[in-house]
């Protein structure tokens, strides 16, 4: 009897103290497999390990990243971790950082505080595991990106503006997130006293926007962001606002083309807005949202123009259109279309016309439609130990969904899965969910649906094995495979 059998016979029948032998998936090998047409199965006594579910506590400059030693093979297994701004792959002599955690048990959670990181900077990390019978890199390498000061612009700007009122924009484009404040008033005296202050508490990176009144007629005012949060500070370049007024009078010199007499210019035209874009949408209807500033102290129409495409100032171009008639200075306008095609993207725009000219929104408004959800199976299943499994997802389409896990040990379609993993309301993007309490070396399934008010999806089905505790060879005149 082989070398390989007289060992297994050994433990099994002299060495009560080893453990019970899980089941061993054997492979009976023909002719082409290299190993003279005998029984072989596989090596399992390899290590094994994961990035976990990434990089936690980040910080401008510093990162916990995370790792577990799911399987060391029944053997001392040491790992590292390596570290870069670059994914070196598994070249171990190209990453630039790694921390040595030396001989870990298996089953594991592994974490280390890297620290002296540079804000604002994507990096990578990858887990390694080694022992006698060879190596094991995770796969892929993970990711994080520190956090910032933050930085803020103004946005789109001051506007709408009317008489009165005025809308101040910004835009919070670093930092994750940060208090954010908008100072205003009549002076322009730098950072500090600004005449008033609008606090729009703590932001996540983004548009944000803030109407002020009170303001006189034809008055120059001024605005600046600012932001703030634990790494830092940033304020925003100086905007310059002018309120409308309802008429203004020029006294000419000789070379205004009026002779030395008074004139008024043009300020009779009207002045129309999309407001803040389009509201309650759903798989197949809108609501377009406009305001109309001014009128020009003249009767104004307001129309609102949509389609699939941007037409610009082209009436004729426009595939719909709403007549809202003869509409009020400063009212808000409203309407709902349907009859949409879920999952499209939309323009619109308002104009206003009275006897004096018209006006288009200064650009086009976009909306894209709800859909049913989209879900597939993510990054599959991991990582996998001997009674452990990640299932994992990502749901693609839909905007938000009720997301589920369905999985067991038969594969019986849409229906009768032994257990179900209700993930909750989940917004578009990648999931999770560990499982436990499984056989070794056991064959198990899994699937992701999900569903919302426009309909429901099911991803694929994917099978998992979990890992065995060792395996054995009767290797015949070859070798042991490597």
């Amino acid at each position: 009897m082989k070398t390989y059998l007289h060992l297994f016979l050994f433990l099994l029948i002299v060495a009560p103290g080893v453990p019970a032998f899980a089941d061993t998936n054997i492979y009976v090998g023909g002719s082409a497999d290299g190993y003279d047409d005998v029984d072989a199965a596989p090596r399992i006594d390899y290590p094994y390990v994961q990035n976990a579910n990434g990089a936690t506590n980040i910080t401008d400059q510093s990162a916990w990243m995370n790792g577990i030693l799911v399987s060391t093979g029944m053997t001392a297994t040491t790992v590292h971790v390596y570290w870069d701004t670059e994914d070196d792959d598994t070249n171990k002599t190209t990453w630039a950082y790694y921390t040595n955690f030396g001989v870990r048990a298996e089953g594991e959670a592994l974490t280390t505080n890297v620290t002296g990181l540079n804000p604002n900077t994507t990096y990578y990390y990858r887990f390694y595991a080694t022992n006698e019978n060879g190596e094991f890199w995770a796969e892929p390498a993970a990711s994080f990106t520190t956090f910032s000061q933050p930085s803020v612009n103004n946005g789109w700007g001051a506007g709408p503006i009317s008489f009165t009122t005025a809308g101040l924009s910004g835009n919070l484009t670093g930092g994750i997130s940060a208090d954010v404040y908008i100072y205003w008033g009549t002076d322009n005296v730098g950072e500090e006293g600004w005449a008033k202050t609008n606090n729009l508490g703590t932001l996540s990176e983004g548009a944000f926007h803030s109407a002020i009144s009170g303001l006189s007629e034809g008055g120059v005012y001024y605005y600046r962001c600012y932001a703030t949060n634990d790494y830092g500070e940033d304020w925003s370049d100086v905007v310059t606002v002018t309120t409308l007024v309802s008429f203004a009078v020029w006294d000419g010199g000789d070379a205004d083309g009026y002779d030395d007499i008074d004139a008024v210019p043009g300020m009779d035209y009207p002045y129309v807005h999309n407001a803040n874009g389009a509201t309650n949408i759903t798989d197949q209807s809108a609501w377009l949202n406009g305001i109309l500033v001014s009128t020009g102290m003249t009767a104004t129409t307001v129309h609102v123009y949509w389609d699939t495409e941007d037409e610009d100032t082209n009436k004729t171009a426009w595939a719909y259109y709403t007549n809202f008639g003869v509409r009020a200075e400063g009212e808000s306008l409203t309407t709902n279309v349907t009859g949409l095609n879920p999952n499209t993207t939309y323009y619109y725009r308002f104009n206003a016309t009275n006897e004096n000219g018209e006006f288009w929104a200064e650009s086009a408004a976009s909306f894209t439609t709800f859909s049913q959800p989209s879900v597939n199976n993510g990054w599959g299943a991991g990582p996998i130990s001997f009674t452990t499994a990640g299932l994992s997802g990502n749901l693609t389409g839909g905007i938000s969904a009720d997301v589920y896990i369905y999985w067991g040990t038969d594969n019986v379609g849409e229906e009768g899965w032994a257990k179900t993993n209700s993930l909750g309301t989940l917004s578009e993007g990648a999931f999770h969910s560990a499982i436990s309490g499984l056989s070794e070396g056991g064959v198990y399934y899994y699937r992701c649906y999900a569903t919302n008010d426009y309909g429901e999806d099911w991803s694929d089905v994917v099978t998992l094995t979990t890992l065995v505790s060792f395996a054995v060879w009767d290797g015949g005149d070859a070798a042991v495979p490597n």
